[in-house]
C-alpha cells in the first residue's frame, strides 16, 4: 500500500475539529476497521510477516507523522508570536493611529502620503486588543481600533515608521 493511499485512509478516518465526525462517518454512516485494527490481534505468531511489517511500518509513519505536525504547530505558534505586540494603553494616553485605507477620507488618501494620525487620545480600553479613541472631526470613520494600528506617542510630534 503506497504512503499516498495511507493518508488519504488516515485523513478519511481522522475525526474532523469543526463537525466531530470523520469523513467515513459522514458519507458511510459508520468508522471501517483500519489497519491498526490488526494489533487486537492476541497470537501475534498467527499473524503473516509481511501483515507484522505493514503494521510497524504503519505505527512509524504516524510516530513521524504525529512528530512532525507537533514541530509545525511549534513554528507556526513562533512565528505568530513573533508578531504580537503586547501594548497596553490607559484611557487619557496620546497615541499615534494608522490608517489603513478604507479608514481615509476619499479626498486625503493618498497611496504615498503618511496614513498616521495623531497624536490623538485614548478614551477607553474596549479590551487589551481594542481602544476607542478621540479621533479628528475631520476624520469620519468608527473611532474603535486595534491594538495593531496603535503606536506609543512619545511627547514629540515625529511621526513613527509606519510599518
Amino acid at each position: 500500500m503506497s504512503r499516498d493511499l495511507r493518508a488519504e485512509f488516515a485523513h478519511n478516518h481522522a475525526t474532523n475539529r469543526s463537525s466531530g465526525f470523520s469523513p467515513f462517518e459522514v458519507v458511510y454512516s459508520l468508522l471501517p476497521r483500519g489497519p491498526l485494527d490488526l494489533t487486537t490481534v492476541p497470537d501475534c505468531k498467527r499473524m503473516h510477516g509481511r501483515a507484522v511489517e505493514f503494521v510497524d511500518s504503519l505505527r512509524d509513519t504516524h510516530k513521524q507523522a504525529h512528530d512532525q505536525l507537533e514541530f509545525s504547530a511549534q513554528k507556526y505558534k513562533s512565528r505568530a508570536d513573533s508578531k504580537r505586540r503586547e501594548l497596553i494603553f490607559e484611557p487619557g494616553e496620546m497615541v499615534w493611529v494608522l490608517l489603513t485605507k478604507d479608514r481615509m477620507p476619499l479626498h486625503e488618501y493618498n497611496k504615498l502620503g503618511s496614513r498616521n494620525i495623531g497624536p490623538v487620545e485614548v478614551l477607553e480600553r474596549i479590551n487589551n486588543n481594542a481602544y476607542c479613541l478621540r479621533l479628528p472631526p475631520h476624520i469620519k470613520t468608527a473611532d474603535v481600533f486595534n491594538v495593531k494600528y496603535l503606536s506609543k506617542f512619545h511627547g514629540d510630534n515625529t511621526v513613527p515608521d509606519s510599518g
